[in-house]
């Protein structure tokens, strides 16, 4: 049924929600401030690579 939210069980008797909450809830808070910091780093680094080769591709139109 659309809506239902259905949670994978596992051996140990606990529900995927629940081990994703524990994960987070244990994780340090600078560990998150460094995964927030190094995502921003790779999605900075991916659009200066896309403005690039879009530079690029437009001068090889030109020639």
């Amino acid at each position: 049924k659309p809506g239902m939210n259905v949670s994978t069980v596992f051996p140990e008797g606990y529900v995927e929600n629940d081990r994703a909450q524990r994960h987070t809830a244990s994780m340090p808070k600078e560990d998150e401030e460094r995964s927030a910091q190094e995502r921003h780093r790779r999605e900075s680094t991916a659009i200066s690579f896309y403005i690039l080769y879009y530079n690029f591709a437009q001068r090889k139109k030109k020639n």
